[in-house]
């Protein structure tokens, strides 16, 4: 079982000794391969926004970095961990850096066979808002899960009984991405079928082989499935899904103008 470790902070610091506390934590229910990337030491260009990569597909992104290496090291993995201390409310430039340069994600999803595990630190606030972005970014680039852990690492020297709880935190969320790693009987969401459906009617409109080349190449040939792969879909779940993606599909062709 291999889990890969991305990151976020310019220094290693707490959110490090906090990861590194979840991997003794993880490594007692199986002997994991553990690899860690660290953004401030990757060779990772600012996005510039040319939008090519959800356009016309990622090998046109100008921008040659490590980016690739990086997302094969994720696709090897079983499991990757985003960790990021919280700046200013926020995850650090350096982890919303990595996030903007693998946005065509959120059209083209590929994550389908890793477990996503969220790992922030604060010293006070901004769990919340970073933890549920995060979340959110894993669950459209196609994640199968998601497992949240927050730690709050102010300051100043803790209390015994808040030490023991943080050590508690920390070991219950490594049994937890444990068991979710182990777990084979993984079908979609609800909101994964949306995102699916979706995607799926706006690469369907009339116009978008040229306006999103890339997302329709990528969806037309799974124009008869009910998800980017062959799994187990719930039916009635599929079928809200399906109805709210023909009602965006109509809603889009009303918007856009024909020449």
């Amino acid at each position: 079982m291999k889990v890969l470790a991305i990151m976020g902070s310019p220094r290693k610091g707490n959110t490090y000794k906090i990861t590194q506390q979840f991997e003794k934590n993880l490594k007692k229910y199986r002997n994991v391969d553990f690899n860690y990337i660290f953004l401030k030491e990757s060779d990772l260009k600012e996005c510039i926004g040319c939008f090519n990569c959800i356009r016309i597909g990622k090998e046109h992104c100008p921008l040659k970095d490590d980016r690739d290496n990086i997302i094969k090291q994720m696709l090897d993995s079983n499991g990757v961990i985003f960790a990021s201390p919280v700046y200013m409310l926020n995850v650090t430039a350096l982890m919303k850096k990595f996030i903007d340069r693998l946005a065509y994600n959120g059209h083209r999803p590929q994550f389908f066979n890793q477990d996503a595990m969220i790992i922030s630190t604060t010293g006070g606030m901004g769990l919340k808002q970073v933890n549920k972005y995060l979340k959110s970014v894993a669950s459209i680039w196609g994640f199968r899960s998601n497992t949240v852990l927050g730690v709050i690492t102010p300051p100043f020297k803790l209390k015994d009984k808040i030490i023991k709880k943080k050590d508690k935190d920390i070991a219950e969320a490594a049994k937890e991405f444990y068991k979710k790693l182990s777990n084979s009987n993984w079908s979609p969401s609800l909101s994964n079928l949306i995102q699916f459906t979706a995607f799926r009617a706006i690469a369907d409109v009339e116009g978008m082989d040229e306006i999103l080349t890339a997302d329709y190449n990528f969806y037309k040939p799974l124009n008869d499935k009910k998800f980017y792969f062959d799994v187990r879909v719930n039916p009635i779940k599929y079928k809200i899904a399906n109805i709210l993606g023909n009602l965006i599909k109509n809603s889009l062709r009303k918007t856009i103008k024909k020449d």
